[in-house]
């Protein structure tokens, strides 16, 4: 009991003395402090791997609270795909990496993430066109990443969060890799504005003589004006892949990228988008519209009549093509040369890729309006 008095008598006047000299408390960088420290970046991380940048941005150092990094164009063109292979990610920090610097004020964690194989699911993807099926059938991956804090307000804050997000999301969310050798648009025959929505009656004939940017397409034998019912391609295809069926809701404006085989044919697969652009009020998947196609035509595909316009089909090589549209706005060719991509863009409505192998000629394209509703009233 004695030696309790003492203790407690010791430490009051420590604290007396304190107060007397005007002094602060120091930070203690003890458990307390450490699951502080965890609790910030736990909840940081979370809000990366969703793509939530709103909620990112509101734990981050008030000097960067105001960035526009989520809105980045160089870094964010399209977040379905890189969505699909963060929801698989898995992190754990070491907690024995925690580091104290500046009186406490600093700190930095490291955290190791498990996800599916960035480029594994890339090279699947383009086998089938099976989101779901190329992340499940990718090896993973581990990223370490560092992410570093600072006391704001005596709440732990990231300091450090374009240097964490660029790590982590790389190249995921782009259309496309490679070397640009053109400004974007400078396609020979683009038109200034797109077609009038309302013609819809394009021949074979006319598709052969199009633009490349007229968003037209013969495409089972069939001429396909985008947009273009999605239940005419319910005749042939059916829903596969994905929780999403023809009674799906979609809102006024929204879209969803749907994976379909062609009845009959399993290994013949298609990926559309389909919007509802022409509705004020909700509608169900199979009323709405398919603005965007992408077809893989794999050696084991049921052979169809295909072509874009200008007659541009399978089988051709980049220089037939390019011959017909002109120089693309981007080119990329792999270190092999077994794969090639040509990208054509017609800023800010169409867009068209060609991919091509070296033993097949051109195998792949992706086609229409990636965006938002190019004819929507401004």
């Amino acid at each position: 009991m004695k030696n309790t008095k003492f203790i407690a008598l010791t430490m009051a006047s420590a604290m007396t003395i304190i107060s007397l000299c005007g002094c602060e408390m120091p930070f203690i960088s003890g458990k307390a402090s450490e699951d502080d420290v965890l609790e910030a970046a736990d909840g940081f991380l979370d809000a990366v791997l969703k793509v939530n940048g709103k909620k990112a941005l509101k734990l981050v150092i008030e000097d960067d609270s105001e960035s526009d990094y989520f809105e980045d164009e160089s870094v964010f063109q399209d977040t379905t795909f890189g969505e699909a292979i963060l929801a698989e990610a898995e992190y754990e920090a070491d907690e024995d990496s925690i580091e104290f610097k500046k009186n406490n004020k600093k700190c930095e964690v490291e955290y190791t993430i498990t996800m599916p194989d960035f480029g594994e699911v890339q090279d699947n993807y383009y086998e089938n066109l099976d989101i779901d099926d190329a992340i499940e059938n990718s090896d993973e991956e581990e990223l370490t990443v560092t992410i570093e804090l600072e006391l704001e307000d005596d709440e732990w804050r990231v300091s450090n969060f374009e240097d964490v997000c660029n790590d982590i999301y790389g190249d995921m969310f782009l259309q496309y890799e490679g070397e640009v050798i053109a400004d974007p648009g400078n396609g020979v025959t683009v038109p200034t504005e797109t077609r009038d929505i309302s013609k819809t009656d394009y021949t074979k004939e006319e598709v052969r003589d199009a633009s490349w940017a007229e968003g037209v397409l013969v495409f089972n034998d069939k001429v396909m004006v985008l947009p273009t019912d999605f239940s005419d391609f319910l005749k042939d295809w059916v829903i596969t892949g994905g929780d999403k069926d023809e009674n799906y809701i979609l809102n006024p404006g929204d879209s969803e990228y749907i994976y379909m085989q062609m009845l009959g044919a399993s290994y013949t697969t298609v990926t559309v988008k389909v919007a509802n652009w022409n509705s004020d009020g909700p509608i169900a998947l199979k009323d709405g519209q398919v603005a965007y196609i992408s077809y893989f035509n794999s050696k084991d595909s049921v052979k169809m009549s295909a072509y874009l316009p200008g007659g541009v089909t399978f089988g051709m090589t980049p220089e037939e093509v390019m011959a017909i549209y002109g120089e693309p706005d981007y080119y990329y060719e792999s270190d092999d040369s077994e794969y090639i991509s040509l990208d054509y863009n017609c800023y800010p409505t169409i867009t068209l890729n060609v991919s091509f192998s070296k033993a097949d000629g051109m195998n792949n394209f992706s086609y229409g309006y990636y965006g938002d509703n190019p004819f929507a009233e401004s």
